[in-house]
């Protein structure tokens, strides 16, 4: 295989170990840490630094959608704020 190929497999990997570890947290109240991390470390292709700077960005991902769709819905608050 040349490195390309190679290159769209290992980003389809990652994709689908995304998609994987999202479904099951939003089953199962799993954080992506548990899953995510270890597989990260597992493949070996990250050192553990930018593994943890990788994970770092999906949180900031997933807070800003959660937070986006939140918004999206105009929730109220019954108590006021003091």
């Amino acid at each position: 295989m040349n490195s390309t190929s190679e290159m769209i497999l290992i980003l389809i990997l990652y994709f689908i170990i995304g998609l994987v570890a999202s479904i099951l947290g939003a089953v199962a109240g799993l954080g992506g840490e548990v899953i995510i991390k270890p597989v990260l470390d597992l493949f070996g292709h990250f050192d553990l630094p930018t593994i943890g700077v990788l994970y770092a960005s999906i949180v900031l991902s997933m807070a800003t959608v959660s937070l986006l769709k939140i918004r999206k819905e105009d929730v109220k608050l019954n108590k006021p704020l003091v």
